[in-house]
């Protein structure tokens, strides 16, 4: 649903250098972002950030990679200079980058989504802290965060350069319920819409998941009294709609989502490989169709990641520990020839150990090099000490970790 009233107040500020949105998952960033790029009209990249983005090297080729996207020009000298960069300073790539947008003919906008991954890995921070003091005023950065952040935005709010909607202006007021509620064909009642605001707490996906939940089957007294009896603490209300939404789901397509909950990102492929279902494509389609919590980005799909921790919890008592594990195990074993990070990390979460050992053993090193320290230590201390000293290779990466750590 559009949201006029936020969308004038983006509008209303085009030339500001730093957008700020920042509340819980859910709270309906992402999409209202999305919305208000769209009516501003310029180009705009998007960058989701990763926990494990934790190199300068890996966090600005991905940065340039989705600006390649929309303005090739702009990118393609930082590019080039990054191919020479061998250390944490990345200060030429950024210097290069922002020549470029300075040049560029008309309005850019960055997006950094997740950004709270980010800002307070040490690494990072220092880089974040470098494109929101230096980019130029013809790159606009979007940063979307569900945490506060420390990165000197004080000092550039004082200054008007920051534009800013917190948790409380991102919940739905009373007349933006009423027009999701008229949205529903809901029956009408003058009370619905603040029954509704009260339950929930302005939490659009708390909103989402009650319509789900309770559909157009009942009078609007009916609604009415279902509404007053839940519970106004979101994550209650989230636990007990979302599995009322998953038992009314068919078996395979519920099937589906369990399987796929396994996969903080996957593409067709995957999903087929995780859920032995030929007609992943289609039962892609039926879930974005159905507006399950699934994120498209470009040729992959993502989870909400409460809703995907509510299905692993939910695949866990169903199947139990030991099935769960050896669903991870199968992802190990087809994740290996193409991406050793999510091989290891499926290993490991299916207690693969031998499997783990030989994938640390041939990638360690390199990813080491590649800044994913902290992942190969949390990898390598989750095997069984037995399996750790089982190679001259895994006992040299103990000792690279050491070294590495001051330790």
């Amino acid at each position: 649903m559009r949201r006029p009233r936020l969308l004038q107040r983006l509008a209303a500020h085009p030339r500001a250098r730093i957008v700020v949105l920042e509340g819980p998952a859910g709270s309906g960033k992402s999409m209202l972002a999305y919305d208000a790029l769209v009516e501003l009209g310029a180009p705009f990249a998007w960058y989701s950030l990763d926990p494990t983005d934790e190199d300068p090297r890996v966090f600005v080729a991905y940065l340039l990679e989705a600006l390649t996207m929309v303005a090739p020009d702009v990118s393609r000298r930082a590019v080039a200079v990054l191919q020479t960069v061998e250390s944490d300073d990345v200060g030429p790539v950024m210097a290069a980058l922002f020549n470029a947008a300075s040049r560029y003919g008309g309005p850019l906008r960055l997006v950094l989504d997740d950004v709270h991954h980010a800002a307070r890995l040490p690494r990072l921070s220092p880089w974040l802290r470098c494109l929101i003091r230096q980019a130029p005023d013809a790159l606009q950065v979007w940063l979307l965060t569900r945490r506060p952040l420390r990165l000197g935005l004080p000092r550039h709010e004082a200054q008007g350069e920051v534009l800013r909607l917190d948790s409380q202006a991102l919940q739905f007021d009373l007349a933006e319920t009423r027009a999701l509620v008229q949205g529903w064909n809901w029956p009408p009642h003058p009370e619905l819409a603040s029954t509704l605001l009260e339950v929930t707490g302005g939490w659009i996906t708390g909103m989402h998941l009650v319509q789900r939940q309770l559909g157009q089957k009942v009078t609007a007294e009916g609604l009415l009294q279902r509404l007053s009896q839940a519970s106004a603490a979101a994550s209650s209300l989230f636990e007990y709609l979302a599995d009322q939404v998953l038992r009314e789901l068919p078996p395979r397509l519920r099937h589906f989502l369990l399987s796929t909950s396994l996969l903080d990102q996957f593409d067709e492929a995957a999903a087929e490989a995780v859920s032995g279902d030929d007609r992943a494509a289609r039962l892609l389609l039926e879930v974005e169709g159905r507006g399950l919590f699934l994120l498209r980005e470009q040729r992959t799909w993502r989870y909400h990641h409460w809703f995907a921790d509510f299905l692993r919890r939910t695949l866990l008592l169903q199947e139990g520990r030991r099935k769960v594990r050896r669903r991870h195990a199968q992802l190990a074993r087809y994740f290996a020839p193409m991406d050793p990070v999510r091989a290891i990390h499926h290993a490991v979460q299916g207690a693969a150990w031998d499997h783990a050992a030989g994938l640390l053993a041939a990638h360690g090193e390199r990813l080491l090099s590649a800044g994913w320290t902290s992942r190969v230590a949390a990898w390598m201390s989750s095997l069984p000490s037995a399996v750790q000293d089982s190679s001259r290779e895994l006992i040299l990466l103990n000792g690279m970790l050491a070294e590495l750590q001051g330790e």
